[in-house]
C-alpha cells in the first residue's frame, strides 16, 4: 500500500512497479490507510512523511500497530541520516527518499517482503538465552 496524499507519488510508484508482481493499493490519509490495513493483510506499507492528518511519527506508529507483520517504509523528501536513524529506531523497515529510483524501490520492496515472510517483527525485543549471556 502507498499511503500518500500526493497523487504524483501514486502515479510514480505505480509506474515504477509496472511489469512486476507488485500491486499498489492507495490511501490518501491516515484513516484510510489504517482502515485498509484492518480489511486486508498487506505485507508492506509505503507511508509518506507528509501524509495528511497527524504528524508522520504518530501516523507511522498507528500503521505499524495495526498489523504486526506489516513492514512500514517511510517515503521522505531527503535521505537525512538523522531522520533515517529516528525512523529505524521507531520500528520502520527502511526509508526511501525522493526522487524514487526503480532499482532501489524494487530492491527495498523485495527485501521487506522477504523479511515479512520470515516473520520479522519490528517491535520485538531480542532476549539472549542464559547460555548466550554467559558467552558474551
Amino acid at each position: 500500500m502507498a499511503a500518500s496524499s500526493n497523487i504524483d507519488d501514486w502515479e510514480i510508484l505505480r509506474s515504477l512497479v509496472a511489469g512486476t508482481p507488485w500491486e499498489m493499493v492507495s490511501a490518501a490519509n491516515r484513516q484510510e490507510a489504517v482502515r485498509a490495513l484492518h480489511r486486508t493483510a498487506l505485507p508492506i506499507v509505503l507511508c509518506d512523511q507528509n501524509l495528511d492528518g497527524e504528524p508522520w511519527l504518530k501516523t507511522f506508529r498507528a500503521l505499524a500497530r495495526t498489523r504486526r507483520r506489516t513492514c512500514v517504509i517511510l517515503l521522505c523528501n531527503t535521505g537525512d541520516p538523522e531522520m533515517c536513524e529516528e525512523v529505524i529506531r521507531h520500528g520502520a523497515f527502511d526509508l526511501i527518499a525522493r526522487p524514487f529510483q526503480r532499482d532501489h524501490l524494487l530492491a527495498t520492496l523485495l527485501c521487506a517482503y522477504s523479511q515479512c515472510r520470515m516473520n520479522w517483527f519490528p517491535f520485538t525485543r531480542v532476549r539472549l538465552s542464559p547460555l548466550a549471556s554467559a558467552i558474551s
